[in-house]
């Protein structure tokens, strides 16, 4: 409850808002948090890049040695195969997908949170939204 009165104040004190409906509704959104935002977002941020992973780890590998693996794309992840086994084109996944999870699911959660509070800090008095 003191967080959510201090992020109340926090959000609504440069604007003069205290005690106002808009700070009502910004400590009524708070209270209110839904976790499925952040989830979605984070899964599908996780999902995305993570498929990505093989194309970027041969991708990697054409930029730091350009004179062997020179022949495009495909040819460079069958030699990497060939050299390697199938297991380098998941190099790094681990990171990519917990570091891509966090970063969704901080970028859309706190998107969908912070609508309704932008939504009411900008209504005129007559309902209708400034921006």
């Amino acid at each position: 409850m003191k967080i959510q009165k201090w992020v109340c104040a926090f959000a609504v004190a440069p604007v003069g808002l205290a005690e106002s409906k808009a700070a009502t509704s910004i400590l009524q959104t708070f209270k209110s948090l839904d976790i499925r935002y952040f989830v979605a977002g984070g899964t599908c941020a996780a999902i995305s890049h993570g498929i990505t992973t093989p194309i970027d780890v041969v991708k990697t590998k054409i930029q730091s040695n350009s004179k062997k693996y020179n022949k495009g794309l495909a040819s460079t992840a069958i030699t990497l195969v060939k050299e390697d086994g199938p297991g380098v084109l998941l190099g790094g996944i681990g990171p990519t997908v917990v570091g891509y999870g966090i970063e969704g699911a901080m970028k859309f959660g706190v998107y969908e949170i912070m609508k309704p509070v932008f939504s009411e800090l900008f209504q005129t008095s007559d309902g209708s939204n400034k921006a």
